[in-house]
């Protein structure tokens, strides 16, 4: 949903002005980020999700699906790796019911040998 607050953060991004994007996150900005991907001005999307990886990992944990949905790499990377084994097959049994994004499709295979390798070599 649009409001004034989001269109106006918007237009201050599209014309090169500088945004605290502390202040927008408090919910993800998805009308904001759905717009700059349909016209691919890439910067305002990296700039989100440069915000995002710095926050703490549990509070990025939420952005998961907004991340895969538009593809945002790190971000993606830095939550799934991070995640425990039960957390893991949590969050691939949701992407595959919803099939979110082509991240979690390609990554979650590899990273879940990945987990059970080194937990059968914990257990051995």
């Amino acid at each position: 949903m649009w409001t004034m607050r989001r269109f106006r953060y918007s237009l201050h991004r599209f014309y090169g002005l500088p945004l605290d994007y502390s202040g927008l996150l408090i919910t993800f900005p998805e009308p904001i980020v759905k717009l700059a991907h349909r016209f691919q001005f890439d910067m305002v999307i990296s700039e989100i999700e440069d915000h995002l990886l710095s926050l703490e990992l549990s509070k990025a944990k939420k952005w998961f699906a907004e991340a895969d949905t538009y593809q945002r790499t790190r971000l993606t990377s830095k939550i799934i790796s991070n995640l425990e084994a039960k957390e893991l097959n949590a969050l691939c049994k949701q992407a595959k019911q919803s099939q979110q994004g082509s991240i979690t499709e390609t990554f979650f295979p590899r990273q879940r040998r990945l987990m059970q390798r080194l937990s059968n070599k914990i257990i051995s």
